[in-house]
C-alpha cells in the first residue's frame, strides 16, 4: 500500500508540475503586461524627449505625451518600434517628427491616429505596414520621405494637406487596386509634390481646388495728363507720388508637364501605366505623362473598377515635353487641345488610329514646333483635310 501511495503521489506531483508549466507558457504567450517605453532626451533646456524603443502587448499602442520624468514627447527615433503585433497606433499631440523605421514592418497594424503637431515623416517610416488602408494628415505635415509608406498593400484612401511640400519617391506603387487620393490643392500643386511620380497602380486624384491659369496682362493706354489747377497761395501742394507697379510673381514649375486647363474642381483623375487623365463619367482626358520615348494613347483605361474611353487630349497636355520621340493616338480620340503637343522638339512619328478624330476638332497650333519633318499617318478617309490643317502649323510634315 505505501508503495502504491508513493507512485500516485509522484504521479500527481508531475501532473501538477505539467500543468504549472503549460499554465505559464500561456502566460508568456499572452501576458497581462502594461505596455513598454523607452525615452531618450532631446532638450534639457526644453524638457523635450523622445520615444526610441518599446513593446505593446495589447492591440492599441498608445504613446504618452510625456515620459515618466515629465519630458514632453516631440519625435519618434530611428527603428523604435519594430516587429510589434499591435493593430491601432495612437501618436500624441507635441510629436513633429518620425523618424527613419520607426514603425518599420509593423504587420498588423491597421490604423494610425496622426498629431495634428506632425511635420516630417522620414524614409521608410511605415515600411512594410502590410494591412494600412488609411492615411489622415493634418494641416502642418511638410514632409514624406522616400518609401515612408512602401509596401503597405492594402492602402485605399489617403488625405493631403495643403501644408505639404514634398513625397518622397516609392510611395504610391502598390499594384492591383485603386487608391482614392485627397488633397487640398490644385492637381499642379499635387504632381509638384513628387520628385519622380510612380504610376504602377489607380490613383483617383480629388483635388479641393481650382487651377488659375495666368492671365496674359493687355497693354494699357497711358492716359492723357489732365491740366493742373493752380494751386492758391496760401495752400502747399501735396506732391503726386507715383504710381506702385506689383512685381509679378515668378513662373511657377509644373511636373510631370504642364496640365490641361479644362480641369473642373473635385474632379477625378486617374493615373495608370504612365499617363495620367481626368475623368467624366465613362470618358477620359489625357492630361499628362511620365512615358519617354514613344507614347501610346490607350483606346480604353481599364482600372479594376471601371473602363473608361479615353476620348480626348487637353489643352497643352505635352506642351513643352523634351523626351516624347513619337505618338501613337487611339481609336476612341475625339479631340485634341490646343497646344496638345506643341513644342515637343523630338516628336517626329505622330500615328492617329482614331477615324472619330475629324481635322476640324484638333487645337490650334496642336503640333506647332515639333520636329519640322515629322511623319504622320492619318485614317484614309480625312487625309486630304488632315494634309491642310497640319501644314498649317508644320509646312515640312509627310502626310500619309
Amino acid at each position: 500500500m505505501k508503495k502504491r501511495s508513493t507512485l500516485a503521489a509522484v504521479i500527481c506531483a508531475a501532473v501538477l508540475i505539467f500543468t504549472a508549466g503549460i499554465l505559464s507558457s500561456a502566460d508568456e504567450t499572452v501576458p497581462d503586461k502594461a505596455d513598454e517605453f523607452k525615452f531618450t532626451v532631446v532638450s534639457e533646456k526644453d524638457k523635450t524627449c523622445k520615444l526610441t524603443g518599446g513593446e505593446s502587448y495589447h492591440d492599441t499602442y498608445t504613446i504618452p505625451a510625456k515620459s515618466p520624468e515629465g519630458y514632453k514627447v516631440v519625435g519618434i527615433g530611428k527603428y523604435a518600434v519594430t516587429y510589434p503585433k499591435f493593430k491601432e497606433l495612437i501618436i500624441p499631440d507635441g510629436v513633429e517628427l518620425i523618424e527613419e523605421g520607426a514603425f518599420y514592418g509593423c504587420h498588423d497594424l491597421r490604423k494610425v491616429q496622426f498629431p495634428k503637431t506632425l511635420k516630417t515623416i522620414e524614409k521608410q517610416a511605415f515600411y512594410e505596414c502590410y494591412y494600412l488602408e488609411e492615411l489622415y494628415f493634418y494641416d502642418g505635415l511638410e514632409t514624406i520621405g522616400e518609401k515612408a509608406f512602401d509596401d503597405c498593400a492594402s492602402l485605399e484612401k489617403i488625405t493631403f494637406p495643403g501644408t505639404l511640400k514634398a513625397i518622397g519617391n516609392d510611395n504610391l506603387i502598390y499594384d492591383g487596386h485603386s487608391i482614392d487620393v485627397y488633397y487640398d490643392g490644385t492637381i499642379e500643386d499635387y504632381y509638384g509634390l513628387f520628385s519622380r511620380y510612380n504610376y504602377y497602380n489607380f490613383v483617383k486624384v480629388h483635388c479641393s481646388k481650382v487651377s488659375t491659369p495666368t492671365p496674359t496682362p493687355e497693354p494699357t493706354n497711358t492716359p492723357t495728363p489732365k491740366p493742373t489747377a493752380t494751386p492758391e497761395p496760401t495752400e502747399t501742394p501735396v506732391p503726386t507720388l507715383p504710381p506702385v507697379t506689383a512685381t509679378p510673381a515668378p513662373a511657377r514649375q509644373v511636373l510631370p508637364g504642364p496640365i490641361g486647363r479644362s480641369i473642373m474642381m473635385n474632379a477625378n483623375f486617374i493615373t495608370a501605366n504612365g499617363i495620367s487623365y481626368k475623368i467624366d463619367k465613362k470618358e477620359a482626358t489625357v492630361i499628362a505623362t511620365t512615358i519617354s520615348g514613344n507614347l501610346i494613347i490607350p483606346d480604353n483605361l481599364i482600372t479594376p473598377f471601371n473602363t473608361y474611353k479615353v476620348t480626348g487630349i487637353a489643352d497643352q497636355a505635352f506642351k513643352g515635353n523634351k523626351t516624347i520621340k513619337s505618338v501613337t493616338i487611339g481609336a476612341n480620340v475625339k479631340k485634341i487641345g490646343k497646344e496638345a503637343f506643341s513644342s515637343c522638339k523630338k516628336l517626329k512619328k505622330i500615328t492617329i488610329r482614331s477615324a472619330k478624330l475629324k481635322p476640324g476638332k484638333i487645337g490650334k497650333n496642336a503640333f506647332k514646333g515639333i520636329y519640322k519633318k515629322a511623319a504622320f499617318k492619318v485614317p484614309k478617309k480625312y487625309r486630304k483635310s488632315y494634309k491642310k490643317v497640319i501644314k498649317k502649323m508644320l509646312k515640312g510634315a509627310k502626310i500619309s
